[in-house]
């Protein structure tokens, strides 16, 4: 794999270890907003809840205030609900009603204006115009309101108000005429931005009437109107992406519907959020028969859930993915260079000579063959001299393979520095030697060759103490004249090299100490010391 291909890898790899890392810390995120969210809901939906009994709870005590207190004057009753409105406050108004039937309306109207107010009179009042109509059409019961508190201008309009006469709380009415158990009725305005409310009305039944059926006895009634907001205020600041819708299922001629009383925020998130986050839902009815009320929270999960503690963790994970990558790449590239090494150094060992380092039979082969191909294309020669040591059995015999060995080495760094780059000094074994000589323009090239090779093998070699003196007969052969074959270009050298050691006297002795080593020759290039 190329360095591109690592680089990539690298980067593919840091990226999932980061996204992986991420989507850990995002679904912990996630998860803590569901837990927030289910949390936010119930605490919300205890306290509607709550706020859901003490309306019951207050409707029943002014119920059972007019019930065990029927005596008390109309001062007394005023007293006792404005304590029940001060510790209520969402509570706009609280009404008694009477129902009249047909036959007895004008007499009830004169009776009212004799005790408590000479200008009552019973008409209908239209909640979405807020004006009144008289006179009433003729019906078997009316329901006026004969009592407010408190006497605020708002409500004492509607003070003498046929409550069936308005469709919107006349159903809420026959509920809790018919069924003897307490209604509410849909949402109605309250007037300029004072928001809606709705009408908690019940039947109040006296000891004397327990005995007859609930739409007989029915005579009295109370009901309290609530102001919607009250919801609204219940709840804490939302944060982005949660909507609250609070509905009325109210007591209407077609059926319970929901009607809306309040929404709050917006469920509306970005198309990258609802692709990538969950939205989130939570719904429940409260307040039983007499305030069905529907709670349902929307939550468009986004990136506003995903905190600082997870931002901090995503960056430090993308972080120490990228060093971990970084010493992964490292580690690899360290193992894969010692691999690398590892194969060279066999490939070396495979053509190089162990001792000497010089290129051994196999590569001497090759390169051979490669010059003989490249001047088969061409007109020039190339000549192979096969060298043999003289005397180099007496050195190992007399200072050992390890004083032998030496020599060999000297002598292979010798013979290295006395040639081209380009041309090859091999040992093809023991104490046998091959220079293969390229591109040959003349022979005297050659000649001078052989003769700078000589000076350079017979110069003394010094180490521990001691100075050693070989000898050597070189063979030469030339491509294409003595051959064109790799062996018959050897076995022409190898000829001609046993050729001249015949015809060579050798001294006997050319081993000394080295005082005796001559000081007039250079031992790495053969050459008279002048």
């Amino acid at each position: 794999m190329n360095k591109r291909g690592h680089i990539a890898g690298c980067i593919v790899a840091w990226a999932v270890l980061s996204l992986a890392a991420s989507l850990a810390f995002v679904s912990r995120a996630v998860h803590l907003a569901e837990e927030a969210f289910a949390s936010r809901a119930n605490r919300y939906a205890e306290q509607v809840a709550q706020r859901l009994l003490i309306n019951d709870a207050v409707l029943e005590n002014y119920a059972a205030f007019v019930t065990l207190d029927s005596e008390a004057t109309q001062s007394e009753e005023r007293t006792f609900i404005r304590q029940l409105l001060y510790r209520h406050p969402h509570i706009e108004a609280m009404l008694r009603l009477d129902r009249v039937r047909q036959g007895e309306l004008a007499a009830y109207e004169t009776g009212v204006r004799l005790r408590d107010d000479p200008t009552f009179a019973v008409r209908g009042y239209d909640l979405d115009h807020q004006r009144y109509f008289e006179p009433l059409p003729e019906k078997p019961d009316y329901f006026p309101v004969v009592l407010v508190e408190p006497p605020t201008a708002s409500a004492l309009r509607l003070l003498g108000v046929d409550v069936s006469f308005n469709s919107r709380w006349r159903d809420a009415l026959l509920t809790t005429v018919q069924a003897g158990r307490p209604a509410a009725s849909p949402p109605f305005p309250l007037g300029a931005q004072r928001g809606p409310a709705y009408l908690l009305v019940r039947a109040v039944t006296f000891p004397r009437e327990e005995a007859v059926g609930p739409s007989v006895r029915a005579r009295h009634l109370v009901g309290m109107l609530v102001r919607a907001d009250f919801f609204g205020q219940l709840l804490p600041p939302l944060p982005r992406g949660l909507q609250v819708d609070v509905r009325l299922q109210a007591h209407q001629s077609g059926g319970d519907q929901p009607v809306p009383l309040l929404r709050r925020g917006s469920s509306q998130g970005s198309l990258v959020e609802e692709l990538l986050f969950p939205r989130l839902e939570w719904q429940r009815t409260l307040g039983g028969d007499a305030q069905p009320v529907e709670l349902r929270f929307v939550q468009q999960l986004g990136w506003s859930a995903i905190g600082p503690s997870e931002w901090a963790g995503m960056t430090v994970s993308a972080v120490a993915a990228f060093f971990l990558v970084a010493y992964v790449r490292r580690r690899y590239r360290h193992h894969q260079d010692t691999l690398r090494a590892r194969e060279n150094w066999l490939t070396y060992l495979a053509h190089h000579d162990r001792l000497t380092g010089l290129p051994n039979r196999n590569l001497f082969y090759d390169r051979l063959q490669h010059a003989i191909s490249r001047l088969r294309r061409s007109e020039q020669r190339l000549a192979v001299l096969f060298l043999d040591l003289d005397r180099f059995k007496p050195v190992n015999d007399l200072y050992g393979h390890a004083a032998g060995d030496r020599v060999l080495q000297l002598l292979a760094a010798r013979l290295e520095g006395a040639v081209r780059e380009a041309d090859t000094v091999a040992r093809l074994g023991g104490d046998e030697f091959v220079v293969l000589v390229e591109d040959v323009d003349h022979q005297y090239e050659v000649d001078q060759l052989i003769a700078r090779l000589k000076g350079l093998i017979e110069a003394p070699y010094e180490f521990d103490g001691m100075a050693v003196r070989i000898g050597v007969s070189i063979g030469l052969a030339y491509y294409p004249e003595d051959g064109l074959l790799i062996d018959e270009l050897l076995a022409a050298a190898d000829r001609s090299m046993y050729g001249k050691k015949q015809h060579r006297p050798f001294p006997d002795a050319l081993l000394a100490s080295e005082d005796e080593a001559p000081e007039d020759v250079d031992h790495k290039t053969g050459h008279d010391r002048q």
